[in-house]
This record gives C-alpha cells, structure tokens and sequence, in this order.
C-alpha cells in the first residue's frame, strides 16, 4: 500500500520523483480553463453544456493536457451519449479514463466513482463496499457543501458510504441539483 502524505502544494512548486500530483476540477461547462501540471488530472464533471454539446472538443482538450492520467466522470449536463463518446475515445487516448460508476488502480492507488450518469439531470449513486483511496463523485456527500437555497441535497448514502469505508481523499463538484 503507498503512503500518502495530504500536503497543499502551489502550481509551483516543483515536482519529484516521490510526488503525485492529482489535479481535480469540475464544473466547466464546456471551458477549456488552464490547470497546474501534475500526474493525474480529475474532472468531477459537468464539462459539457446540458445535453452534452461540446463532447469532442473536451476530448481534445483533455487529450492535450500534459498529465500522465485524465480520469473523467459524468454529472448532472452529461447523459449516455456524452457517456459513451467518451468510453469509446479509450480506444484512441487509452490514458483517458471515463469512469461511470467504475473504479480503476493508478500509482498503486484504487479509484473509484460513486456516481453513474442515467439520463441528463439524473445520477444514481453507487455504493461501494471496500476501501478506496480516491472516491470521486460529481455530487457532495450530504452536509458537505451541498447547500441549494438553503437546503442539504447532497447524498445521505454516500456520506453513510464514506463513514463506512473512508477513502484516504473524497472528491466532488460541490454542485447539486435538487430534486
């Protein structure tokens, strides 16, 4: 099992051989911002535009970036056809990873994704049942930056989840969709 070491780190400082640097947004609605190198790039999802316009040119986007991995998971703008485009571009980026509901092992560390895209607007959440060392998820365990007028409406299973088999690192969007 690797040791991980959480430390806050700026774009700047230096890599080295004893470093991974996992970068993680979400959100982008079809923007291509600029992101800090690293080993392992993360995008929580919601990179297209509702309906999933825009697909191929983030393929691209992401393709470019300098990281060694990009792991991609869907949110609440993508649906199955966004979903499928990209498991397909494995074939051709084979170090573009689209994670829907599925886990993966990069550096020796278990990654995995809690939430599956169904339809636009909806996800389902997905229990795991062992402990991982990342578990990503485009929406927040519930309590945790969920806030929506005022209201919770992140997921109770998946904080349940996580008190149960807690991760070494949780990821998320933040941003949710009540109802």
């Amino acid at each position: 099992t690797p040791l991980v070491v959480l430390t806050p780190s700026s774009p700047l400082t230096p890599l080295t051989p004893l470093t991974l640097r996992v970068v993680c947004v979400g959100d982008t609605h079809a923007v291509n911002i600029a992101v800090p190198p690293g080993d392992i790039f993360i995008h929580t999802g919601n990179f297209s535009t509702f309906a999933g316009a825009k697909v191929s040119e983030f393929i691209n986007y992401v393709s470019r970036l300098p990281h060694k991995y990009k792991i991609v998971v869907g949110g609440f703008n993508e649906n199955r056809l966004a979903a499928q485009l990209l498991q397909s571009q494995g074939r051709y980026y084979p170090k573009l990873l689209y994670l829907d509901g599925a886990a993966t092992m990069l550096y020796g560390l278990r990654i995995y994704c809690a939430t599956k895209v169904l339809t636009p607007n909806r996800l389902t959440y997905i229990p795991f049942n062992c402990i991982n060392d990342i578990v990503i998820s485009h929406y927040p365990p519930a309590g945790i930056l969920d806030l929506v007028d005022n209201e919770h409406v992140g997921s109770i299973e998946l904080l349940e989840n996580l008190e149960l088999y807690p991760p070494k690192i949780c990821i998320f969007c933040g941003s949710s969709v009540s109802g």
